[in-house]
């Protein structure tokens, strides 16, 4: 599921320059508010999705939510495989997003549920190497096949987890908990570590359970649940977090990678270029799963933010300099290499750790995923400002928004500094004890 999710994120990047043609099935070339619309749609679906999911999730458990999600992704492959008007790209656009936001709204909740203290980070972060293998297929793929392909082979992805998912994925040990199903919680627990020694470790997921049930119990509606100082710090803390990672640029620059390479006049095609952009982040990512539980959370966040203004400014300034009509052939090879840059430090640090995070600080009772689909909501009406890329490129240029992401970028250490936990190695129930009285460590 996080393989479609992701490859749904990233369609615009071969797809959109098919839609600037003739040669596409709507034998017509897109206009800049049809180009907008095909890309912002998603977060709609993502927006609807991400407050629906959670309250499924609750209901049904989150393995046969992610299922049931799948239809959405389902009905997508097939639209553009048969879709011969803009309406019916909107429409699959949405569909996809639905699927999307279930992915971002529940996975990591169930990632963080099933994994242990130890291998928390590595298990969050593996997603994204999944991630980052689907995109890599669909760029690779991407420029050399028209969209009906594309849709066909990602089919494959969608139809392999909902036949598989349901057979071989077990439900949360967490969820059955919350349900007073303690001998599934407990089943679950051995089917995840493969063994039958779980005592120790099913007493912390019972533990921390009736603890945030006796909290509930205290607390009688919405208002006064908020008045919680662990709820407010951890929504707070990833809401936060989550604006930094859309105001550091990352999603026009996956979005529309092709299009800025494009502008940037390099003696590399621009789909090579995204390509070797995507294969640098999945390497990252494969180095920050050895470390993320070995270097402390806030350490590889400072890392990373640093890193990313180091990049952006370049980058943006390089098109300062080429709106301007200057002769930046010598510089030709300055875009690829920031933006090389650029994804080496934000698939370090801030990029994985914020989803990461949002399953390691809410609460594990019944506001978890409710949480988290505020949370992701909040993310998706921030990127859908983000989604009009195009649009502010073509009224200011690119280098404004790249400066505006740098100055954003530096601000993130700021906030890093004074207000997000070190959640490296503990458990749930210690992670609570600190947001509740205010330390980081």
């Amino acid at each position: 599921m996080t393989m479609t999710a992701a490859v749904g994120l990233a369609w615009t990047n071969p797809c959109l320059p098919k839609l600037k043609t003739t040669d596409n099935p709507l034998k017509r070339i897109l206009n800049p508010v049809e180009e907008s619309m095909v890309a912002s749609v998603l977060s709609l679906g993502i927006g609807f999705s991400t407050v629906t999911a959670g309250l499924v999730a609750d209901k049904i458990g989150k393995k046969l939510a992610l299922v049931i999600y799948g239809i959405p992704m389902l009905a997508t492959d097939v639209i553009f495989i048969f879709a011969t008007k803009i309406e019916f790209y909107y429409v699959a656009r949405f569909c996809v997003g639905i699927g999307v936001g279930c992915v971002w709204t529940v996975t990591p909740l169930y990632t963080a549920e099933i994994s242990t203290d130890e291998n928390r980070g590595f298990t969050s972060i593996f997603l994204l190497i999944l991630t980052n293998c689907a995109q890599l297929f669909l760029y690779a793929l991407g420029p050399y096949v028209s969209i009906p392909i594309i849709s066909m082979t990602t089919l494959v992805y969608t139809v392999g987890f909902m036949v598989l998912c349901p057979l071989f994925v077990p439900e949360s040990p967490y969820y059955y908990a919350i349900c007073k199903k303690p001998e599934k919680a407990e089943a679950s627990l051995k089917k995840l570590r493969r063994t039958d020694d779980v005592k120790e470790e099913f007493a912390v997921v019972m533990q921390s359970v009736e603890q945030s049930k006796v909290r509930k119990t205290h607390e009688e509606s919405w208002s006064q649940i908020f008045k919680s100082k662990a709820i407010i710090r951890s929504l707070g803390i990833v809401l936060t977090l989550l604006l930094f990672t859309q105001f550091t640029g990352n999603v026009p620059l996956t979005l529309f990678l092709q299009d800025i390479f494009n502008a940037s006049k390099s003696n590399l095609p621009s789909h090579i270029c995204v390509i070797i952009v995507t294969v640098v982040q999945l390497i990252s990512l494969l180095c920050v799963s050895k470390v993320v539980d070995l270097v402390n959370r806030r350490i590889l966040l400072y890392i990373s933010q640093i890193g990313t203004c180091f990049a952006l400014f370049p980058v943006g300034t390089y098109f300062f300099f080429l709106e301007r009509n200057y002769n930046m052939d010598a510089f030709f090879w300055l875009p690829v290499t920031c933006v090389v840059m650029y994804n080496i430090f934000y698939n370090i640090g801030i990029g994985p750790l914020v989803f990461v995070m949002a399953g390691e600080l809410f609460p594990t009772n019944h506001l978890r995923t409710y949480l988290s689909g505020i949370a992701f909501t909040f993310y998706i009406i921030v990127g859908y400002t983000m989604s009009w890329f195009p649009y502010i490129v073509h009224k200011f240029g690119i280098a404004t928004p790249l400066f505006i992401f740098t100055g954003i970028t530096l601000l993130s250490l700021i906030f890093i500094y004074f207000c997000v936990p070190e959640t490296r190695g503990k458990s749930f129930l210690e992670i609570q004890r600190m947001l509740e009285e205010g330390r980081l460590k």
